[in-house]
């Protein structure tokens, strides 16, 4: 039997810098293009689905559409937040000649809305296509951890404060399904590389700093900050395990939050701290993990 071939539109608020048109295929046959805009931005998403069923249709399209964002999230550098797309017009079935005499089922149309303002380049469409088809490769299990942890993360895009801060800590959290042991340090130890460490360390030295002065004391009385001072005043320390230090701080800023009820100024540069390790050991994950 042939597929029903459709087309469905999206509208962002998103800000996208996107000096040309692009599209970006994925291995099931699908596409996506963004047209040529500044300011609110538009698209089309091209896919194919057993039937002409519209309300399907809709739900596969838009389902698409926020997989490809979310993990934009991950392949994007500084692409933080987001809100809601909006898909401003029904699907628009392409060859409805190879369905003459079945009758369509129709669906009513439905408005959300979104945002963001970063520019946008081809490589980093074609970098999500290749993450979907990688994630889209693996077990089953450790794709619903990561698709997990994705939903979160997305949370955290469209959201701020102390909602986005405990967001990407879930996300992060649920990460820990990755490993064995289900330790975060175990998962930045095995999902970060050296460099890589040591980039996110640099950008964020400020925040880790903060972290070391801040006098963090767990629920069993271990200063955490003092640890992690300790390892910033050796001349060489490793960056991985000064991360894991500074995560230790960041699990207490959340306890301030969960146990007393106390927002503390640390919450935003730890969020974007969150944020960057996140992206990264998925990222590191998500292509190794298939080879």
């Amino acid at each position: 039997m042939k597929k029903a071939k459709f087309k469905l539109n999206f509208e962002t608020e998103a800000y996208f810098d996107i000096g040309r048109e692009m599209e970006v295929a994925f291995p099931n046959g699908s596409k996506i293009v963004l047209h040529k805009s500044k300011g609110r931005n538009q698209g089309t998403i091209f896919f194919e689905i057993d039937e002409p069923n519209e309300s399907i249709a809709r739900n596969i399209g838009q389902q698409k559409v926020e997989n490809f964002f979310t993990c934009l999230l991950v392949t994007k550098a500084n692409f933080e937040n987001m809100k809601p797309i909006i898909f401003p017009q029904k699907p628009e079935l392409l060859n409805p000649k190879d369905f003459k005499g079945i009758p369509i089922k129709r669906y009513a149309n439905l408005k959300t809305v979104y945002g963001i303002a970063v520019k946008l380049e081809q490589q980093e469409l074609d970098a999500t296509s290749e993450f979907l088809a990688k994630l889209d490769k693996l077990p089953q299990e450790k794709r619903e951890i990561i698709s997990r942890s994705l939903r979160w993360f997305r949370k955290a895009s469209e959201a701020n404060g102390e909602d986005r801060f405990i967001y990407r800590w879930i996300s992060f959290e649920a990460l820990a399904g990755l490993v064995k042991e289900g330790k975060l340090s175990v998962l930045l130890n095995q999902y970060l590389t050296t460099p890589v460490a040591n980039e996110i360390l640099e950008k964020h030295k400020e925040t880790v700093n903060e972290l070391s002065k801040a006098n963090l004391i767990s629920l069993k009385g271990v200063n955490r900050s003092e640890k992690l001072r300790e390892l910033l005043a050796r001349a060489r320390g490793d960056p991985k395990a000064i991360l894991i230090k500074a995560i230790s701080c960041i699990r207490e800023v959340r306890n301030k939050l969960f146990h007393k009820g106390e927002v503390l100024e640390l919450m935003k540069g730890s969020s974007s701290l969150l944020r960057d390790i996140i992206r990264e050991c998925l990222k590191f994950y998500v292509q190794h993990a298939t080879r």
